[in-house]
């Protein structure tokens, strides 16, 4: 009787060895001849949206499949283009769909061919580092997108920390003494991630590991795959919806107060957002020299850039992209109480930057496309360009208010004529 019991617990076992063999291979079979069956049987691969580059630091990675083959946010690399944009997370569109991004909308506008060749952390040093490549696609007009809330000490850190493009450093030994000695006070770098979202925001924890055997299966296994499949869709049909919901303003609001010294709560009528005054107060804070040093930075590179594209006759534009909080400045000055006093402080250095920049612009006979009306003309309409998150980049309405400028700019200039 004993013996009947093993036999046939070993004969179950092998016939489900065999099952589970057979619908291995069944399934293996499949994904090689079907890409979505492969998806979503595999496990879920994590790709870096940028990867080193010698030359400029970073660059998109083009294993993303947002990014075309050349790592740039663009459905294809094409032969030639109309306009190629260069310019930092603002341009890349980050948090908005990739047709959703300025330059994309700008082609749908236009009817013009525009390749976009930003990327989160590049500013003006990074596009003369670009020119040869934008120059490539034969453009007419190549746009240099500049943000003042970051591009300063991007192009600072650029050429003095990570000694990117070491022929724009200053050679001025006064220059080089102020910047010494801020660092020394402290460094820029510790600085900005000192005031960055103050650590507001918790680190991730580390992922789980389930063993090796585990993670063979979990690599390898299409059994394995289609039970993760059928557990996700299990679960996701008996989550909560109140738990995938967005945050609503209270909770924006909630988080904010919890950090006063970092974020400004704006609520009035229909405008409602969270500021970041002290982060965006350092980035263009031009008292500091290494912020100012990264200011010379971007201003010479645009004028590089302009003469190498007149060089091979095309025309070279600035946009100028405000910070978020500068857009807001006529809203926050009616709040009770007016400015507070680290807004006013960013408002000072960023109005002030903005002249300056505007100065060298003309006397270069750069054209500048100033985004500051235009944005702050849309807090009045039923879409706002910004979101009511502390987060500084453009929704999708921002960007299109960015579309339409440069268009504008464009044939009022007749820089396609």
């Amino acid at each position: 009787m004993m013996l009947s019991r093993k036999k046939k617990a070993v004969f179950l076992g092998g016939a489900l060895s065999l099952v589970l063999v057979g619908t291995e291979l069944i399934l293996q079979l499949l994904a090689m001849v079907s890409p979505t069956v492969d998806r979503h049987l595999s496990r879920v691969r994590v790709i870096e949206p940028i990867v080193d580059d010698d030359r400029l630091g970073w660059r998109p990675n083009p294993d993303d499949p947002e990014h075309d083959a050349r790592g740039f946010r663009n459905c294809a690399v094409p032969a030639a283009v109309t306009i190629v944009a260069l310019g930092d997370s603002n341009t890349y569109g980050t948090n908005v769909e990739r047709e959703q991004a300025w330059p994309q909308q700008l082609e749908r506008l236009s009817g013009h061919a525009t390749y976009n060749m930003a990327c989160g952390g590049y500013g003006p040093v990074h596009g003369l580092l670009l020119t040869a490549e934008a120059h490539a696609f034969g453009p007419a007009v190549v746009i240099d997108a500049f943000y003042a809330g970051n591009d300063l000490y991007d192009a600072y850190s650029l050429v003095y920390d990570n000694n990117m493009a070491p022929e724009l450093r200053s050679s001025d030994p006064a220059v080089l003494e102020r910047i010494a000695e801020a660092e020394r006070t402290e460094p820029l770098q510790q600085r900005i991630e000192r005031v960055f979202l103050g650590g507001a925001v918790p680190t991730e924890p580390p992922p789980a590991t389930h063993g090796p055997v585990r993670d063979l299966l979990a690599r390898r296994s299409k059994v394995y795959g289609l039970l993760r499949l059928a557990k996700h869709v299990y679960t996701s049909r008996h989550i909560d919806p109140a738990v995938l919901a967005p945050p609503t303003w209270a909770d924006r609001r909630h988080q904010a107060r919890q950090h006063p010294e970092y974020f400004e709560i704006l609520e009035q009528d229909d405008l409602r957002t969270v500021l970041t005054p002290t982060y965006r107060a350092v980035a263009v804070d031009l008292s500091d020299a290494r912020i100012a040093e990264g200011h010379r930075l971007c201003l010479d590179a645009m004028r590089a850039m302009a003469r190498q594209a007149a060089a091979r006759n095309i025309r070279f534009v600035v946009l100028g992209i405000p910070t978020k909080e500068l857009v807001y400045k006529e809203a926050a000055e009616r709040a009770p109480g007016g400015l507070p006093a680290t807004m006013a402080a960013l408002v000072e250095n960023e109005e002030r930057l903005w002249r300056k920049t505007r100065r060298f612009l003309a006397d270069a006979g750069i054209p500048f496309f100033d985004a500051l009306p235009a944005l702050r003309a849309g807090l009045d309409a039923d879409a706002s360009p910004y979101a009511m998150s502390s987060d500084g980049h453009p929704r999708a309405a921002g960007h299109r208010i960015l579309a339409n400028l440069v268009w504008s700019g464009i044939q009022e200039q007749g820089l396609l004529d």
